[in-house]
């Protein structure tokens, strides 16, 4: 997939004419599915180019500051599921004061119809654009008439009498429905990144661990989680992760959050290898405990559960495959 950084960088204007779909995407769940399966039908249908449309930064981090803004996909992660879902093209709006204050019509034109080369173009039926989200479907369709160009808008995909969103999605995660938020993503709810050096006392307790920083001050979920790790070499190993400031044994050196994970039945070293930790079913939330000998003793209780659930649900992995 061509990576657009825009408008750092523009499409080739050699470059087929193009369809696409724009929004947040954050957690490409199935919704979001559904709108780049159209956009891919459309483009095959008459040779064009698929494509899909994004911020970076989003509105919402823009406006309301990182700090406070719980992703679930981080930009890597995004690009890598939006590879997986075949598109050919990712075009990532530089999100700052100009953009913010484009009118919905000038960020149809200059952006949409003539920066990009839209000629058909997919949206959900909730979709807003341009300063103030003034724009809707109706005034984009009624723009894109004028140029020649199609605009239509899909709906919503449900779940259990339940509108497929990312907001929702975080709920069920908070809430530890893993099942649900799964069932809505359509793979299970997932942490990538490079495995980093930690302190070694997970090794020191009988468990040792690979260790994640994760970037986001604001995760989705946290506590002790029966997880499936996805390595490079394509192996999908089961294990048991905490998640969170780990405050029984906190120091000022960590980052705010930690993703401890401890691989079953696993001697091997992944420092600086990428790692893709996926959340099965959540144990119990974070507590400090009275010192490390209780730490450890509900270490090992947790992994006794982790084994026990993975082992009888034998769940499909679904690994995005995002390394």
């Amino acid at each position: 997939m061509q990576l657009i950084r825009y408008p750092q960088t523009r499409p080739d204007e050699h470059a087929p004419p193009t369809v696409l779909t724009i929004g947040n995407f954050d957690g490409l769940h199935k919704g979001h599915h559904a709108l780049m399966e159209r956009v891919k039908a459309v483009a095959g249908k008459h040779q064009w180019r698929s494509a899909v449309v994004t911020m970076q930064p989003l509105a919402a981090q823009y406006f309301g500051g990182k700090q406070n803004l719980t992703l679930l996909t981080p930009f890597r992660q995004k690009f890598r599921l939006l590879e997986n879902l075949g598109m050919d093209a990712g075009v990532f709006l530089n999100f700052n004061h100009r953009l913010a204050q484009l009118s919905a019509e000038d960020f149809a034109r200059d952006i949409l119809f003539d920066g990009l080369g839209a000629r058909h173009i997919v949206v959900g039926d909730d979709f807003h654009f341009g300063k103030d989200r003034r724009g809707d479907f109706d005034l984009l369709q009624r723009l894109a008439s004028q140029r020649g160009i199609e605009v239509e808008s899909i709906p919503s995909v449900m779940h259990q009498g339940q509108r497929i969103s990312s907001s929702l999605i975080r709920q069920q995660l908070k809430a530890g429905d893993l099942d649900t938020a799964r069932a809505m993503l359509g793979r299970p709810f997932s942490i990538t990144g490079r495995v980093r050096q930690g302190r070694r006392l997970g090794r020191e307790l009988g468990m040792p661990t690979i260790n994640l920083a994760v970037r986001s001050p604001q995760p989705p979920l946290q506590g002790v989680y029966a997880v499936q790790v996805a390595l490079p070499d394509g192996r999908v190993l089961p294990g048991v992760a905490n998640l969170g400031t780990n405050p029984t044994i906190a120091s000022t050196g960590e980052p705010r959050h930690l993703l401890e994970t401890h691989l079953f039945d696993f001697d091997g070293m992944l420092y600086g290898q990428p790692v893709e930790v996926m959340f099965m079913k959540k144990l119990r939330d974070e507590v400090k405990f009275d010192g490390l000998p209780a730490l450890k003793a509900q270490m090992h209780r947790d992994a006794e559960n982790a084994r026990a659930f993975l082992k009888e649900a034998l769940i499909e992995s679904g690994a995005s495959r995002l390394l």
